[in-house]
Parts: C-alpha cells; structure tokens; sequence
C-alpha cells in the first residue's frame, strides 16, 4: 500500500520541498523507546516530488503483517538541508488482525 500526501501552507499554496528530507515513526506509545516501522527518504520508503510538494509512503505488506494489532501513534517530520526539522503529522493509527489467510 502507498499513500500520497501533499504539503500546502495556510494559503493553498503547495510548499517546495527541495532540499528536505522526510522521516515517520510508528510507535505502540509516544513514549515507547522502540520504533516499530521507519520509514525514511534515505531508505526508499518515502518517494519525494519535492517541487510538487509531495511525498508518497510506502506500507509493503511483508512489514506491515508484523505490526501489532491495536492503536499505533505516528508522527512525520521534514527536515530542511540546514537541518531544521519540522513536525508536519501526527496522529494514531488502528491496526485490526488479518482474516484472509489464502
């Protein structure tokens, strides 16, 4: 599964994101000191179209299998190339047990 998201400012306006990186965690807690999925620019699982403002996640069924069943916390930041990093998303995800097994 991939699910695009797109950046705009207050105004509509979509946000350049040339130069940036992108990161999410998905954590069991906020204060969980282990992650359970990352997903990076750097490591493919974040496909970037930064004049587009765009970028598009990647949820590969062979690791989202291992994920919990229950509520899950994310959050996605941005990170500028002077290294400032900014929290774009957050929020909670609700992972259900497979049913299909063939």
């Amino acid at each position: 599964m991939s699910l695009p998201i797109i950046l705009k400012d207050c105004s509509g306006n979509v946000l350049d994101l040339t130069g940036y990186s992108v990161a999410m965690q998905i954590r069991k807690f906020k204060s969980s000191a282990d992650a359970i999925d990352t997903l990076e620019t750097s490591d493919g699982r974040i496909a970037l179209e930064a004049e587009a403002g765009k970028f598009t996640l990647s949820f590969p069924h062979q690791i989202t299998e291992t994920y919990p069943v229950g509520k899950l916390v994310y959050d996605i930041e941005i990170e500028s190339g002077g290294g400032e990093i900014t929290r774009v998303l957050e929020g909670t995800i609700s992972v259900s047990g497979e049913v299909t097994r063939v």
